[in-house]
């Protein structure tokens, strides 16, 4: 059962301030109002390094993590090659100091501001936020400019640079272990997957709902309109759905109102023995540029 809730019911007390909650399964999606793109941020299954916890995390930085928060309440990623933490964000302030943000697009420092901030997007408003403003070295027009995070809650919104300028990326749902948090009416893509158990194959439901946004137009350069691929735990492609189809190079459009569903069989077969859990991720693919996306965890039965 799903629950729709407000956010300010979710927000704790600072000294219980967790910045970004990491269980297996969270995620949260983000969407720019005025392209209507989109990106999520998933956690993944744990491991353990040094006698420490650690949760894949996918979508915040362009490539996979391995992360906790350590005990100065700060992102760390364990960096195997050199076998220490590497910090990734510092969710506390110190003042007039700024901080190096690794791998980001470009080379970049962070400053954790030490007033707090209030939300004011879509899932908002919501005061007692934390902002951390980016700067950017050796990069045009790439980058992050800002981020907002919740207490026990995320990240709320996140600042990118572009050529067209700033891009804004706000929450517009969330799962955080048992709650889940909903935007609607505003547009939204999703990806539901199925599984009737062995020996049947999975069915993934790639579901775009408008909501208020009307009649959206989506513009196709090719007869492919949707894609979908599966990973294992470790991030690895095991199968995408267009590997082995071809398909009509000829511009199209297609006008969708309500909600446009599309189903699509994943075969069992193609998931190696003794795998417990998989990622399924589907997208739209849109011209010039795929706007809708979206993933789902998934433990095998």
């Amino acid at each position: 059962m799903k629950l729709f809730l407000s956010l300010c019911s979710l927000a704790l007390p600072m000294a219980a301030a967790d910045y970004l909650p990491l269980a297996a399964g969270n995620s949260w999606t983000y969407r720019e109002a005025r392209t209507g793109q989109q990106f999520t941020m998933r956690v993944g299954t744990p491991e353990m390094h040094k006698g420490n916890v650690y949760y894949a995390l996918f979508g915040y930085t362009p490539e996979r993590l391995t992360v906790r928060i350590d005990e100065a309440q700060s992102l760390v990623h364990w960096d195997e090659e050199r076998e220490r933490d590497v910090p990734v964000v510092l969710f506390t302030p110190f003042e007039g100091g700024w901080w190096e943000a690794p791998y980001r697009e470009c080379d970049q420092e962070a400053q954790t501001q030490e007033r707090l901030a209030v939300h004011d997007g879509p899932a908002g408003p919501l005061p007692d936020v934390l902002d951390i403003r980016y700067r950017t070295f050796g990069c045009a027009d790439v980058g992050v400019q800002g981020e907002q995070f919740a207490a026990n809650i995320g990240m709320l919104r996140r600042i990118e640079s572009s050529i067209a300028g700033p891009r804004q990326f706000d929450l517009i749902s969330a799962r955080i272990g048992k709650q889940t948090i909903e935007t609607l009416p505003h547009g939204r893509f999703t990806v539901t997957v199925i599984d009737s158990g062995a020996p049947h194959d999975l069915t993934a439901l790639l579901r775009l709902q408008t909501g208020n946004l009307g009649e959206v137009r989506l513009r196709f350069d090719s007869g492919q309109e949707f894609d979908v691929m599966v990973r294992n735990q470790d991030g690895h492609a095991l199968w995408t759905w267009s590997a082995t189809r071809s398909f009509i190079q000829a511009q199209h459009e297609r006008n969708v109102v309500g909600e446009w569903t599309i189903p699509v069989e994943i075969p069992r077969s193609l998931i190696p023995p003794n795998t417990t859990s998989i990622t399924v991720e589907g997208w739209l693919t849109t011209a010039p540029r795929s706007i809708f996306a979206a993933a789902a965890p998934v433990t095998l039965q």
